[in-house]
């Protein structure tokens, strides 16, 4: 796996990272890092500009017989595939699903979200997953009794490993497909420049009683149109519990909508 850190970005570039099939990026103090499996070829990104860096994380789907089960919240445990250890008394089990996309539940911003969910999902609910990534959070609603559970993501390889994840929708697309005010909890744990893009329409799509979890940001650089109910916080990363009313965005976002409007409820 390789990086590349951009120290000034802008939503033109993370969409060419994404459409250039970044496995994730992450925003920190030094700016946007975008990660890449070794199979993608660097030359067509060699003029963004980026620094490149060869990665050595302790990457599961490299050595999953070398993976450990990873305690998160107080009710889930990310299980490796195979796994035929004891289940601790009143956890479940959150299988990893282990492809090149981002959600191995190893991640702070991860883990900030599911000990958000063990909170306030509720088995009446429908619940929207917005850029689902391997769908560990949709697992997780799914785990924690949502009535019904959607999630979306522009990466098609990452829907295909949500799909494996999910007993419900999972769409190739993002939260302008959505029905408004159709979902009593809405989580998305993104960076914080996606989180501005998208703001409009997560705060759409939730209903005026509802509730917003938005993840994947430190706390030196957060998203400036949600002001937080309540915060989840490790390691400088931050989790925001919002209310509709605590989006302050009250435009659509310019160039109307990427994918077709409400198609999917």
């Amino acid at each position: 796996m390789w990086s590349l850190l951009f120290r000034h970005y802008d939503d033109e570039l993370i969409t060419h990272l994404s459409e250039a099939g970044t496995t994730g990026m992450l925003e920190g103090a030094e700016g946007l890092r975008a990660y890449f499996g070794a199979e993608t070829e660097r030359g067509g990104l060699a003029n963004l500009g980026g620094e490149f860096r060869v990665e050595e994380p302790d990457i599961p789907w490299k050595a999953p017989e070398d993976w450990e089960p990873v305690i998160a919240g107080e009710r889930f445990l990310i299980v490796p595939p195979g796994y035929s250890g004891k289940l601790p008394e009143g956890r479940f089990a959150l299988p990893l699903q282990l492809g090149a996309a981002f959600g191995t539940g190893r991640h702070e911003t991860t883990q900030l979200a599911l000990e958000a969910m063990e909170q306030f999902v509720r088995r009446d609910q429908a619940v929207l997953d917005a850029g689902c990534g391997t769908g560990i959070l949709t697992a997780a609603a799914q785990l924690l009794g949502a009535r019904r559970v959607f999630s979306c993501d522009t990466d098609v390889n990452a829907v295909q490993l949500a799909r494996q994840h999910a007993s419900e929708a999972v769409f190739a697309g993002s939260a302008d497909a959505v029905a408004s005010s159709s979902m009593d909890l809405v989580v998305a744990n993104l960076t914080a420049s996606i989180l501005e893009t998208l703001a409009w329409d997560l705060r759409r799509v939730t209903r005026p009683d509802g509730m917003l979890l938005v993840s994947g940001f430190l706390r030196d650089a957060t998203p400036g149109s949600f002001r937080p109910q309540q915060e989840f916080e490790r390691d400088g990363w931050l989790c925001w519990v919002c209310r509709p009313e605590d989006v302050s965005t009250t435009q659509p976002p310019s160039g109307g909508l990427t994918h077709k409007a409400e198609w999917w409820l």
